[in-house]
């Protein structure tokens, strides 16, 4: 806190903008008591269902107190700006809600594939909780055992690392899936995505999601467990969600595979409220329109 309050000194900044939870506090008592303004973004409430109890527990306190110092409160979808007001943090009138963006880039041309092609999947993600790869895993192994994951079948690509890489790739040996899944390790993801058919993400818990915003701007439809930012970034027309067990991805894995035209509008529609809703010059301009509202207050 020492340290950040020299920064505001020496800098004089005129706004402090803080990011997820342990930044967001600390920030926020910094400029408390430099009596500099102060936005906080939480990029997914660390109490929300699916976050281990003693997690929930203790960062409901936390966020409250942080509510207390002041400043704006910023979330990045609107169920987390209903979270907020219903367990009353922060002040009223100081709650917002701005969905991230990312930047634009031209839409890649996709080729609608026949049946006798293997549906190729990629999930981009960090091994480690809350992502659950593990799901997606088992769900191709289910599919494997229908026939749906040999040549003509499914191709998973992981990309990402994490302290569960290792127990992961055991899981993909255990169950033959060799063939089927590739471990990318940490890459730039782009390449990946445009040779996709689809995006996964199987998840505990997800504010709103990076990765699937850049799904989204590649023009892939999103297969994922019901997550409030996840549903409300891809809509109804986006993609299909699902239940966090293999049994439902593996439905949903499949319905998509078997209706590439159905897969192929999905693609299209998703990029198109990517465009709409998530590209970052409409980020942008509700975070201006945001510090340009805050005055000053600092005495240095």
């Amino acid at each position: 806190i020492r340290a950040l309050m020299e920064l505001l000194r020496e800098q004089q900044i005129d706004v402090l903008h803080a990011h997820s939870s342990k930044g967001g506090l600390l920030g926020r008592l910094a400029a408390r008591r430099c009596d500099v303004p102060s936005v906080y973004t939480a990029h997914g409430w660390p109490f929300q269902s699916g976050a281990p109890f003693a997690q929930r527990a203790q960062s409901v306190i936390g966020e409250w107190v942080g509510g207390r110092l002041g400043g704006e409160i910023v979330c990045v979808n609107q169920r987390e700006g209903e979270m907020a007001s219903r367990l009353r943090i922060g002040r009223r009138g100081h709650r917002h809600v701005i969905p991230n963006g990312i930047a634009f880039r031209p839409a890649v041309e996709r080729v609608q594939r026949s049946l006798n092609h293997p549906l190729r999947l990629v999930m981009v993600a960090r091994l480690s909780p809350p992502k659950r790869a593990d799901v997606l895993i088992d769900a191709l192994a289910l599919l494997q055992a229908d026939g749906l994951s040999e040549s003509s079948g499914v191709r998973l690509a992981i990309v990402g690392d994490g302290k569960l890489a290792s127990s992961l790739k055991s899981r993909v040996r255990k169950l033959e899936l060799q063939d089927c899944v590739e471990f990318v390790g940490l890459a730039e993801p782009t390449p990946f995505l445009d040779q996709a058919d689809a995006f996964c993400l199987a998840s505990d818990y997800e504010g709103t999601p990076m990765t699937v915003l850049e799904a989204m701007r590649a023009g892939l439809p999103t297969i994922a467990n019901t997550l409030p930012g996840v549903s409300e970034a891809i809509g109804a027309v986006g993609g299909r969600l699902c239940e966090l067990n293999p049994t439902s991805f593996a439905a949903a894995i499949r319905l998509l595979g078997s209706d590439p035209l159905r897969a192929h509008q999905m693609g299209k529609s998703a990029r198109t409220r990517w465009e709409e809703n998530y590209e970052a010059s409409v980020m942008a301009a509700s975070y201006d329109q945001l510090y340009k509202g805050l005055q000053p207050r600092r005495q240095l």
